[in-house]
């Protein structure tokens, strides 16, 4: 019979992936790592005796998917343990930790960004980094654009740095009052009011903070975000509303 006991319910803020994944090494257990925002599973790592041998964020699959796991925003990591699943391991797990670490700091840096091609002589592109270098038109951030490319995070941040720092590809700047800026602030107004009716407090922190990233001081977004957060922390407040194995 299956074994489907959860093990571990953490939110990241307070006990970060890196730790949860060296955790579960150290105890040797078998079973299914998941992180997840609200109802929705971000990324899911399988383990067999402390170590990863499964794992897929968004579209990706094996070690990529689970060094972007390290980079994936979550409200919630939680670890279940079940029958072991066939699979070599994925790699050692300090090294993967540290690659992931490497990888979510670098991600950070980047994501945001607007970047466009300026027409430099650019070195010839293969597989998962070409796809997101023909969606950078300086209006797509970056995150967007890999988004958009269906790869995977680690996949493509070395070398996105790389082109930076050549020159092939370079920051667009686009004044507050431009029209994609604005489109996309409305966006993230309208994602964040909708998750707040129903009830999604981290998903809808994330947009009305996207919002301010786009029209920075804006009363309305900072306002929306205020009570967000005043929403979410009453409701963690809340006796059984956080537990862990004790």
């Amino acid at each position: 019979m299956a074994l489907e006991d959860e093990l571990l319910r953490c939110r990241p803020q307070h006990i970060g992936i890196p730790t949860v994944v060296q955790l579960v090494e150290g105890l040797g257990l078998t079973g299914v790592l998941t992180v997840e925002m609200d109802d929705q599973v971000l990324s899911e790592v399988r383990f067999s005796a402390g170590r990863p041998v499964w794992a897929r964020c968004g579209g990706v699959d094996g070690q990529a998917a689970m060094l972007d796991t390290f980079t994936v925003d979550g409200s919630l990591v939680r670890f279940e343990a079940r029958d072991a699943v066939p699979g070599d391991p994925l790699g050692d797990v300090l090294g993967l930790v540290m690659e992931g670490c490497r990888v979510s700091d670098d991600w950070r840096r980047i994501e945001t960004m607007r970047v466009g091609v300026n027409g430099t002589p650019m070195p010839t592109l293969l597989g998962p980094v070409a796809k997101v270098v023909e969606r950078l038109n300086g209006i797509a951030t970056v995150g967007e654009a890999v988004r958009s490319a269906g790869v995977g995070r680690a996949e493509v941040v070395d070398a996105l740095l790389d082109l930076l720092t050549a020159g092939s590809i370079e920051l667009v700047e686009l004044p507050a009052d431009s029209p994609a800026l604005i489109a996309d602030y409305y966006e993230a107004m309208e994602v964040g009011r909708s998750y707040l009716r129903q009830g999604h407090h981290d998903a809808a922190e994330a947009a009305f903070d996207r919002a301010l990233v786009l029209q920075p001081g804006d009363r309305l977004a900072a306002q929306n975000l205020k009570r967000v957060r005043v929403l979410r922390d009453d409701i963690q407040a809340r006796p059984g509303a956080l537990r862990s194995v004790p």
